[in-house]
């Protein structure tokens, strides 16, 4: 977790100088599952280390990466953001204000507003006219410093099909690294 991750690279220090965090670990996201740790590092560096916004995620984006292994659109987790709500409704918080922000660092990039909605990672209903959703790769692909699959070819698709509007915005964030 990342308090044992804190535990054991600060030992005895009650308020670290976590702006080192991520040249002492990094979380590979392997999937979507553990997407929520995003979120989580920012409550732990905001709300319990008293760092502010920008510099909270300035080490959250240093300390994840992400490894995607679907290459259907449709694969890729959608968590309810009222589940979220309910269970963990700082981390809902949390993610609505990296969406915001996200959205407005696409249209500061010249991105067309249709592009910026499609790359939304909270929405306020999802195709069908439900709830609103989270969408976890996008989370994890914005909140992490890079972005790769499972072998070269599955990491080209990434780039060229899957998650096309994240390459051509952050074709830097899309990198090849297998075992």
């Amino acid at each position: 977790s990342i308090h044992d991750a804190i535990r054991v690279f600060y030992p005895g220090q009650d308020k670290p100088d976590l702006t080192t965090f991520p040249s002492k670990i990094n979380f590979q996201l392997n999937d979507t599952h553990p997407v929520i740790g995003i979120p989580e590092l920012m409550r732990v560096l905001m709300d319990e280390y008293g760092y502010d916004w920008n510099t909270a995620w300035g080490i959250t984006t240093k300390t994840f990466n992400y490894t995607c292994h679907t290459l259907l659109p449709e694969a890729l987790e959608v968590w309810p953001a009222k589940l979220i709500g309910e269970l963990l409704p700082r981390h809902l918080e949390i993610i609505q204000g990296i969406s915001e922000q996200f959205r407005n660092e696409l249209r500061g990039k010249g991105v067309a507003e249709d592009q910026v909605e499609r790359m939304r990672i909270a929405t306020d209903a999802d195709e069908n006219g439900e709830g609103a959703v989270v969408r976890m790769a996008y989370l994890a692909t914005y909140g992490g410093s890079y972005v790769n699959g499972v072998a070269e070819l599955h990491s080209e698709l990434l780039k060229d099909v899957t998650l096309k509007d994240f390459s051509s915005v952050y074709p830097d964030k899309f990198k090849n690294v297998t075992n």
